[in-house]
């Protein structure tokens, strides 16, 4: 946020990418010019539009049939909607928009974070719904890329 360059070594490629999106793609999209902007507008956008079909085999689609990590469609939905992020962004706007896929994924899943990553049990939280909260994901990213551009 104050403009300095740094390094960061991280020996798992997951989190290196998320740590790559909320600090270099994110100042990236905030100097583009209307980037957060676009953000709240993929948000509206990707919490009603029409998605696309995605392929039935698919290795997610795979694991959750078998595993039972997902209620309903909500596998088929996160490739759909990334599937549409992948069409309609490039670059910095691109990858912020999947790491908000990523992020609602744990949430709209049947599995719950405790110090571990675990099966949901009576009394946790239900799973959310996953469309919305990619939208709530996508207009919280947008705050904290226009925060960057504010600076402090």
């Amino acid at each position: 946020m104050l403009g300095r360059n740094s390094v960061f070594a991280e020996v798992n490629p997951y989190l290196a990418w998320i740590t790559d999106v909320k600090i270099n793609q994110a100042r990236e999209v905030a100097a583009v010019i209307g980037g957060t902007r676009q953000l709240r507008s993929l948000a509206a956008d990707l919490a009603s539009g029409t998605l696309p079909v995605v392929e039935h085999d698919h290795p997610l689609l795979a694991a959750s049939r078998k595993r039972g990590y997902f209620p309903g469609d909500v596998a088929e939905t996160a490739l759909s909607l990334l599937a549409s992020i992948d069409k309609g962004l490039t670059g910095p706007l691109r990858e912020v928009a999947r790491l908000a896929v990523a992020t609602s994924l744990v949430p709209a899943s049947y599995m719950i974070r405790r110090t571990d990553l675990r099966r949901r049990v009576a009394g946790d939280p239900t799973p959310v719904e996953l469309r919305l909260t990619v939208a709530r994901r996508l207009d919280e990213l947008s705050v904290a890329c226009r925060s960057v551009e504010l600076g402090p």
